[in-house]
């Protein structure tokens, strides 16, 4: 598999926007929105995604790099930093990318991932230091991450339903029993639970409710030309080439 079709690891998907140095898409056969970055950086290239997988609570973050050789499950602590905010430390997990290259993983909670995306869509910049290994810091241009979540927010709302079926389940029926059970006993005190209120209910916003009412997106509308960024988005203390857009070379077999 070849460069940046290794690192995307998301084939058939549909660019939905470019802005600045990243693009949102969705991959339908797999159901994932997603985020992505990428750019050639010191011994190879790089990419960061951040995905919703649809049926899967919260957000998956991976980052790739076409010269890690990793072993499956290896852990990978990772202090991140995004503009200048309190840093805070992940526990990620490396795998071998045996369709793809290298990657490192972690996954952000449900609770969490609304603050994080407004975090990424406000911020300029976002490092990573990698607390084990040689690797150097990466310094993540966040130019367009505003426009760009957006529009994965829309996806998410979009497309964040697993599919529906014709059908239902087949209901597991309950043995009869040719005896009556004994009657439950008496009790002292009332143990029926009170009956719960429920929290007074305000309508949507017009935007908020416009957005969920399951309309599919128009992608040919939503969907950007892909221009090539002036320079790699990654950076670290060695050299790097500009971002061009690139080819993907075969690998040889």
């Amino acid at each position: 598999m070849a460069g940046l079709l290794a690192l995307s690891g998301q084939a058939n998907a549909v660019d939905l926007k470019v802005s600045g140095y990243w693009k949102a898409y969705y991959a339908e056969k797999s159901q994932i929105c997603g985020m992505e970055s990428h750019g050639t950086m010191s011994h190879g290239q790089a990419a960061m995604h951040i995905k919703f997988v649809v049926g899967q609570p919260g957000l998956l973050v991976q980052i790739f790099k076409t010269s890690w050789n990793l072993p499956d499950g290896v852990k990978v602590p990772i202090v991140i930093d995004v503009d200048g905010a309190p840093t805070y430390e992940v526990e990620a997990t490396g795998y071998s990318g045996k369709e793809t290259a290298s990657l490192v993983e972690w996954k952000i909670r449900s609770d969490d991932a609304i603050p994080f995306i407004k975090r990424f869509a406000a911020a300029r910049s976002m490092s990573m230091r990698f607390q084990n290994g040689n690797e150097a810091p990466w310094a993540v241009n966040l130019g367009g991450s505003g426009a760009i979540s957006l529009v994965m927010l829309r996806c998410i709302a979009t497309f964040g339903k697993p599919a529906t079926q014709p059908y239902g389940a087949p209901q597991a029926s309950k043995p009869t029993q040719p005896y009556g059970a004994p009657s439950t006993a008496t009790q002292p005190y009332d143990v029926t639970p009170p009956a719960q209120t429920q929290p007074e209910q305000t309508p949507p916003r017009r935007e908020e409710a416009s957005g969920r009412e399951g309309r599919r997106l128009d992608l040919a509308r939503l969907r950007d030309a892909f221009a090539p960024a002036d320079e790699c988005p990654f950076k670290s203390p060695a050299s790097l080439t500009p971002r061009t857009r690139p080819t993907a070379p075969a690998r040889s077999r």
